[in-house]
């Protein structure tokens, strides 16, 4: 098993495995960032952001925190400066202009010799989650999809989700309905189970789904589910199976 900074050299089309000790480390920043992010507006301001607001303004907090020498939070050396919509080609260059939310690279030679480091990366896809914005149709089929289908992390064993949550939907529950769904578990894999993982630094829940890609040989691919949530809910809503 590959190791950090250990490891034979891969081709650019080998499998990279992330270690769980980086997941861990992206989903602390994050989940840090968000706490800074929910305290700088109005509650009723923040609930009429869009995606791509939000996404941006949690990004350039990321970049501060990135550069404050004082920054407490351990790990973050390892990891390069983050990227929000990176260019980057799906799994067999059909489309050259994919561009996941955010991207962290680690330290060079971290991952041990990959062969090429831009498809080796912790890839992280954002998604707000309320009622226009549905779990099935929007998490699932437009964010989850792209770890599956080869436009994201095709290289990588590892990649994260991470909810906006406005409403009243909790994890595990809401996405474990969605995901039992015969057609939601064929198009994503969906391995049928899903685990709680160490919740981040400001006591976050992340929980874990292990989903098959059917592209090259890959094989499959871990989901981590971080879902984070503003002051006060925006609206009283919440997704199908919220009582699981």
């Amino acid at each position: 098993m590959i190791g950090l900074m250990t490891g034979a050299l891969k081709t650019p089309d080998q499998e990279v495995e992330i270690p769980t000790s980086l997941i861990k480390i992206v989903t602390d920043v994050i989940a840090v960032a968000w706490q800074r992010l929910i305290q700088d507006y109005d509650n009723t301001d923040f609930c009429n952001f869009v995606e791509d607001e939000i996404t941006e303004k949690l990004y350039t907090i990321i970049g501060e925190m990135d550069d404050d020498p004082t920054e407490e939070l351990r790990g973050l050396a390892k990891l390069q400066s983050p990227v929000r919509e990176g260019n980057i080609r799906n799994y067999n260059g059909d489309h050259i202009d994919k561009q996941p939310d955010l991207t962290w690279r680690p330290q060079k030679g971290l991952l041990g010799k990959v062969g090429n480091t831009t498809t080796a990366a912790i890839f992280v896809e954002c998604k707000p989650v309320d009622k226009t914005h549905p779990i099935g149709s929007t998490y699932c089929k437009k964010g989850l999809v792209r770890f599956i289908n080869g436009d994201y992390a095709w290289r990588v064993n590892r990649a994260i989700m991470v909810g906006y949550v406005r409403n009243l939907s909790k994890l595990p529950g809401v996405l474990e309905y969605a995901l039992d769904a015969p057609e939601m578990k064929k198009l994503l894999g969906y391995s049928g189970s899903i685990s709680s993982e160490k919740v981040t630094i400001e006591n976050d829940g992340v929980w874990r789904t292990t989903h098959a890609r059917k592209f090259r040989n890959l094989g499959n691919i871990q989901i981590e589910h971080l879902w984070l949530y503003t002051r006060e809910p925006c609206e009283n809503t919440t997704g199908r199976g919220s009582s699981l």
